[in-house]
């Protein structure tokens, strides 16, 4: 490739030039060949901020003798190097897959925006701000696993601020946002919440299956956690949220089944027992435990009115439930309790 150039180059030397012009412009052509031709060697030997400065000698030289075709080649070349020395660096956390290596393609990324607008290479330009929020978004995930929550949620803040409709970004931050403050759920919710948006907003569907999806199954473990404390009104609260992402959530409905049995709370349970039976889809086994909750209902409901039909309902509820865990307490209830038909005491 160098020699091609220096050819290319020797061969501008007599195109279109009387001889007083090109003695007038020998020997500065001859420098800025020279500091071309030079940059050329230092670049095939990946010595790029080298060649780089090689090129804009070349150009210095070039402009002041009012030789355009030497400082249009030139110009073409310094943001190519920079782009060279970014995919390297890329590649060299490809393969390291350290955190200085990836804050080194980082650095090497930004450098290569700021050449290709000094020299106006638009395409040089897009690709550096296509990767860079996606290498701060890598780097966030690095430091999450490191445990270090500031440095990530820093590193997402920049992804984001170069690509507003990063959804996967926001997504992360929910994320980091539960590991630095469990207790938060609020602000989880805001990052999931703007995940969401943005991720519909750009017809992102893995991200904006993921945050919803995320942001139910969290609501639903914060609700149980909380009425494990005792405190079955904000765990209420909490899964009274979850319709919001799921609408159709039969583990939250469930839950509230057995929060509001708890409560005493009858017809409420009865309504989110019947709502989780009909979204449940993992066959008899799932059921199981929504019947229970129901038929404890159905139960107290039959024990305060003694209807027949109170007692048929309770007792269906609890032949449904009798299934795995569920099948010895619902036995003993249907044998010595509500005495249904066909289950007798031994």
């Amino acid at each position: 490739m160098k020699r091609y150039y220096l050819l290319a180059l020797l061969t501008l030397l007599s195109a279109g030039f009387t001889a007083p012009q090109l003695y007038a412009q020998d020997e500065g052509r001859a420098e800025a060949v020279t500091e071309y031709n030079a940059g050329l060697s230092l670049s095939e030997e990946k010595k790029y901020v080298e060649a780089a400065e090689k090129f804009r000698d070349a150009i210095a030289v070039a402009t002041e003798y009012e030789l355009q075709d030497i400082v249009d080649l030139a110009t073409n070349q310094i943001p190519r190097l920079y782009l060279r020395r970014a995919s390297d660096s890329y590649a060299s956390y490809q393969s390291e897959k350290s955190l200085p290596s990836l804050v080194t393609a980082i650095e090497h990324f930004e450098e290569l925006e700021t050449i290709a607008g000094e020299f106006g290479n638009d395409d040089a330009a897009k690709q550096a701000r296509n990767a860079i929020p996606q290498l701060y978004y890598v780097k966030s995930v690095m430091e999450f696993r490191a445990a270090d929550y500031d440095a990530a949620m820093t590193s997402l803040g920049v992804a984001i601020e170069r690509n507003p409709n990063y959804a996967t970004a926001y997504y992360q931050q929910a994320i980091v946002q539960k590991a630095m403050d469990r207790e938060n759920i609020e602000a989880a919710l805001a990052y999931y919440d703007k995940a969401i948006e943005v991720a519909a907003t750009v017809g992102d569907s893995r991200t904006l299956n993921n945050a919803t999806t995320a942001a139910a199954e969290e609501l639903v473990f914060r609700a149980v956690t909380v009425a494990e404390d005792g405190n079955l009104r904000r765990s209420n609260e909490l899964l009274s949220m979850v319709v919001n992402y799921d609408g159709q959530n039969a583990d939250a409905n469930y839950r509230l089944a057995e929060n509001y049995n708890k409560l005493g709370q009858w017809n409420n349970a009865i309504v989110h027992a019947e709502r989780a039976i009909e979204y449940e889809s993992g066959g008899v086994v799932a059921e199981a435990k929504i019947y229970f909750e129901l038929g404890t209902a159905l139960k107290a409901l039959y024990d305060a009115n003694k209807t027949d039909a109170g007692k048929l309902r309770a007792c269906d509820a609890f032949e449904n439930a009798n299934y795995g865990d569920f099948s010895a307490p619902s036995t003993h209830i249907m044998t010595f309790e509500l005495k249904c038909d066909g289950y007798t005491p031994n």
